[in-house]
């Protein structure tokens, strides 16, 4: 995957919940030299409560457009393993999903919109939507994301669809102090409904962006945080 490409950024995340360090996120974004296309190949390794480890490798490729047009997922966790691919046929405004596990497989195509981006569990990939799609800057954006199959179960193995709604701050930028580095980030509020509906504190999902790509400093949600612990621009 890494031939005639290269690296443009690289990084790795601490994931806590209620500030204890449950899991780590390494990625690297590359350029296709020839088709100026880039990736996004990155690993997240997890330590569940049965104390084994769960691996989760994710390739996200984007246009030279910046919009998504592949994904895979690929999941570990003992003797179990799983894989899922996603490819956009956008000419036909299809998706060509694929899921296999074990012995077992499943595939199937559906339609696909301009409006459907591919979300992935690797947070540097969670605000990709916004390098293509135009974001409101008076209003909640409606965005439909396209994720996984969350599940061993090959027989409930489906594409998933959710729609979330985007609230990006583009006047300010906000003042960071990471790891003894301070830095200006951008706010990206994600939220389940759109702005007709009284948001309940704490539903929104926020995340601080940087400049480089939409890869994001730090997610907040609830217990939950994400943040960077490295962040290298190579090329």
């Amino acid at each position: 995957m890494t031939m005639n490409a290269e690296i443009v950024v690289e990084g790795s995340y601490n994931y806590f919940q209620t500030e204890k360090l449950y899991s780590t996120e390494n990625f690297k974004l590359y350029r296709k030299l020839e088709a100026q296309t880039l990736f996004f190949d990155a690993e997240i390794l997890s330590r569940i409560e049965t104390g084994e480890f769960l691996k989760i490798k994710v390739f996200y490729e984007l246009s030279s457009n910046l919009t998504p047009i592949s994904m895979k997922i690929e999941r570990s966790l003992g003797d179990r393993h799983s894989i899922e691919r996603f490819e956009i046929a956008p000419h036909e405004q299809l998706l060509h999903y694929e899921y296999i596990a074990d012995k077992d497989s499943f595939k199937i195509s559906r339609h696909h919109s301009p409006k459907h981006y591919l979300s992935s569990p690797a947070v540097c990939t969670t605000a990709a939507f916004t390098l293509s799609k135009k974001i409101d800057a008076t209003d909640r954006t409606p965005i439909i994301l396209v994720s996984g199959h969350d599940s061993w179960d090959s027989f409930k193995a489906r594409p998933v669809e959710n729609m979330i709604y985007a609230e990006l701050n583009i006047r300010e930028s906000i003042d960071l102090e990471l790891n003894g580095q301070s830095l200006q980030a951008q706010s990206l509020l994600l939220y389940p409904q759109d702005s007709s509906t009284i948001s309940k504190s704490g539903e929104q999902v926020e995340l601080l962006l940087s400049k480089h790509f939409a890869i994001p400093y730090k997610l907040l949600h609830k217990g939950l945080k994400i943040e960077i612990k490295e962040l290298k621009r190579v090329n």
